[in-house]
């Protein structure tokens, strides 16, 4: 052989060489990485060059040891969803390149990971078939962990707390605590940020409904309240500390208290009498209520005591004892004299309509009303 054919062989074996070579199949570019809602459609594109009618395109899923399609073929159970199936992969070709687009509906939380491409060669080694990775990510709205979350505390003063929420979600949500009623935290300031809210050196005060919120961005937001009841004597303090009414058989009169205290105080009305302390019970001559009120804050209740037919003798301090096991307290109201009726149920002559009166119509009273519009007769 001479030189002349030596080279030109060698040629011919090189081009033949990088012909070979670039008939290899390759993944082009990278799968870009999808992030949608629990619900949603996620789609992921592997793009091949140099495929051969002897290679497959094969779409797994390693975190559930899945392999899911071959080419346009679904390996897997597939269901028909609403009309859709749960999975697909469309082919697309353009020039040497195609396209195998894994379509993934009614995404689910366990639909999240890793997806891999790879093109399976009969021929070679897996090790060295083209592979790459994609990212799915399924967006969920948090949820929060009922078993890991405060609900009801009970801490004696002075003593440490805190208050846990665990909260679910993709991503990960941001947890936040706040107080119900929008008071500042016990801590300082109106938010805290963390799944630990700690309340230092507790007192009567941080008592109340904390609220911790799970937010990633994917509404709705979660929401979860922790109540914190701390042990402390009860406190009685007046809604009024006076109150007036006329003598009359006809007017009513009602004083009222608010309590606080855990556990949840015991009351007791009374007045004062020249005899003393006089017990008061729910009867003919007085009603007890337990009132609800938007002026109170949590562990706090309104009890008021009515006066029925006020007389002469029912003007004295009425007072409400509060007592649990750590103490008592009280509280003092005056019912006072006045010339007229006080309050909203008082009747208009005006109108004669007695219904709005806080007794009910009676021929004494009906006699009453007609006497006195004769006499402003006679006046005229």
């Amino acid at each position: 052989m001479d030189q002349t054919t030596m080279m030109l062989f060698t040629i011919g074996f090189v081009l033949l060489s990088t012909g070979v070579r670039s008939q290899r199949p390759e993944i082009v570019n990278e799968i870009l990485p999808e992030v949608k809602p629990v619900g949603g459609i996620g789609r992921l594109n592997c793009t091949v060059v140099n495929l051969s009618l002897r290679m497959q395109v094969v779409w797994n899923f390693p975190s559930r040891h899945m392999v899911i399609s071959e080419n346009k073929d679904i390996q897997v159970l597939n269901k028909k969803i609403d009309g859709r199936w749960k999975y697909e992969v469309i082919r697309t070709e353009n020039l040497l390149r195609t396209t195998f687009k894994l379509v993934i509906s009614h995404l689910t939380e366990e639909d999240s990971g890793t997806y891999n491409c790879y093109v399976k060669m009969e021929t070679v080694d897996y090790e060295y078939w083209p592979i790459k990775k994609g990212q799915l990510t399924v967006q969920v709205p948090p949820t929060i962990r009922p078993g890991s979350t405060s609900t009801v505390v009970e801490v004696e003063k002075g003593e440490d707390v805190n208050l846990t929420c665990s909260a679910t979600g993709i991503p990960s949500p941001n947890i936040t605590w706040t107080r119900a009623d929008g008071g500042t935290l016990p801590t300082g300031g109106a938010l805290s940020r963390g799944h630990i809210l700690h309340l230092p050196n507790i007192n009567e005060n941080d008592r109340g409904i904390y609220r911790c919120v799970a937010d990633n961005n994917v509404a709705p937001p979660a929401e979860h309240k922790a109540q914190v009841l701390v042990f402390f004597k009860p406190s009685a303090r007046p809604v009024e500390t006076s109150v007036g009414q006329a003598e009359n058989k006809l007017f009513d009169a009602t004083v009222a208290c608010i309590v606080s205290g855990h556990p949840k105080p015991d009351l007791q009305w009374s007045m004062k009498t020249n005899q003393g302390i006089q017990t008061i019970n729910d009867d003919e001559k007085h009603l007890i209520h337990k009132k609800i009120s938007e002026m109170l804050k949590d562990g706090e209740w309104w009890y008021s005591l009515t006066i029925l037919n006020v007389q002469a003798n029912d003007y004295t301090d009425y007072i409400c004892t509060a007592s649990n096991i750590y103490g008592q307290s009280q509280a003092e109201i005056e019912l006072f004299s006045t010339i007229e009726c006080q309050g909203a149920l008082c009747p208009s002559l005006g109108t004669l309509n007695m219904a709005t009166c806080t007794r009910p119509l009676t021929w004494t009273m009906l006699l009453t009303v007609i006497g006195l519009l004769r006499l402003i007769m006679l006046w005229r």
